[in-house]
């Protein structure tokens, strides 16, 4: 399941060869986008991935430069754009493309992760859209909108409705670009969670969606870790059984 989540495209053949753990004589080219940054969540997430994947892909990870990314200034927002753009002239000739999206790593001000996340979907041949946050539709706080304008409380007011306005197009803008893509190429989003699975099917249309967790274990760590585990409590059961009066 986890490699169907980036292999869309591939054969029955080459499914049952990927679920099997085998390698194909061409492994396809597939473009990571992710942080880097060693005390991000995300980066540890994408290591983690990388090894995985390694089975079935050749894997290339693309680091998103953190401090230009998530300037303000207008000078280094231009800088900020022009790195998205480098990154994508070179994913555009890669078989798949994944996007581990936290929307933060993108910038801060809404417009430039929306645009940039626009120029990524856009480059991608094949994509799939790691949602570590997957926002829903928000509800424009109206009463503390409109005390705010009563009071002629303009700060707290565009605040509110900025606030309001970033969310929305950080939810429903990013998932009618899926929409849009899925329309000419293979699209898949990757939630964490069954519920989050469920809004991104059922409420933004998005056809292809997995769900996995947030950590990636193969099978001899998992075997390794239920090891430990079972001497541990065998240990455990044994220290404390009660001695025979």
């Amino acid at each position: 399941m986890t490699m169907l989540a980036f292999r869309t495209r591939a054969s029955v053949c080459q499914r049952e060869a990927v679920a099997a753990g085998e390698l194909s004589a061409g492994r396809e080219r597939l473009a990571i986008v992710s942080t880097g940054s060693k005390l991000c969540g995300i980066a540890a997430y994408t290591a983690a991935l990388r090894r995985q994947l390694n089975e079935a892909f050749d894997v290339t990870v693309f680091d998103l430069d953190q401090y230009l990314l998530r300037s303000t200034h207008r000078r280094v927002r231009d800088l900020a754009d022009r790195h998205i753009k480098d990154i994508c002239k070179e994913i555009a000739g890669y078989d798949a493309v994944n996007l581990q999206l936290e929307h933060g790593t993108l910038g801060q001000r809404g417009v430039d992760i929306y645009r940039r996340f626009c120029w990524l979907a856009a480059a991608a041949p094949r994509l799939s859209v790691t949602f570590h946050t997957l926002l829903t539709p928000p509800r424009l706080e109206s009463g503390s909108l409109a005390k705010a304008l009563l009071t002629l409380q303009w700060r707290a007011a565009e605040r509110i409705y900025a606030g309001y306005s970033r969310h929305r197009l950080l939810s429903g803008g990013i998932a009618r670009q899926l929409r849009r893509q899925q329309q000419v190429k293979q699209v898949s989003a990757i939630v964490h969670n069954r519920r989050d699975l469920y809004d991104a099917k059922y409420l933004y249309g998005i056809w292809n969606v997995f769900d996995h967790p947030l950590a990636f274990l193969g099978n001899l760590e998992v075997e390794t870790i239920r090891s430990r585990a079972s001497r541990h409590l065998c240990r455990c059961s044994t220290r404390c059984r009660p001695t025979p009066s």
